[in-house]
């Protein structure tokens, strides 16, 4: 397997991803992923997909959001919930973390600790509740800052 130059090169400087859905073995899959790096671009394996993209990911995308809001003078507490590699980038950088467990390969591990919560429950229902709880407290945590100007 090899990238064409022209449209397959194009598709490494793209602002978003693609996702590819590996039908070949682990050999073919390892040299399609330094491939993809070889033409400067990047390939996250996800839970089902691997994520092809330039220099996008989902990171970037949570900082940029981010930054304008702050930029218009409000306070921002990034949230990132995931399960899979394409996903860590963006936990080890938001405020707080929340990792889904997967029940198609072993539970991310990331290298922080402070600010990481992990689910008790797999994808949707682990998603939701663990939302939810962060929501309610960063919430309480702004009523008390709100309520003591500390």
């Amino acid at each position: 397997f090899a990238i064409q130059a022209g449209p397959g090169a194009l598709a490494c400087q793209r602002q978003y991803g693609e996702p590819v859905y590996w039908m070949g073995d682990e050999a073919q899959k390892q040299k399609f992923i330094a491939e993809v790096a070889w033409k400067g671009g990047r390939a996250l394996v996800g839970g089902r997909f691997i994520h092809v993209s330039g220099g996008c990911s989902k990171a970037l995308a949570m900082n940029w959001l981010a930054d304008c809001y702050r930029r218009g003078g409000e306070n921002v507490i990034t949230i990132a919930a995931g399960d899979s590699e394409n996903d860590r980038e963006m936990l080890e950088q938001a405020d707080i973390a929340v990792v889904i467990p997967s029940p198609v390969h072993p539970t991310l591990e990331l290298r922080r600790s402070a600010g990481t919560r992990v689910a008790q429950c797999p994808g949707p229902e682990g998603w939701a509740t663990e939302i939810e709880l962060v929501v309610a407290s960063v919430l309480s945590d702004y009523d008390q800052i709100l309520l003591t100007g500390e």
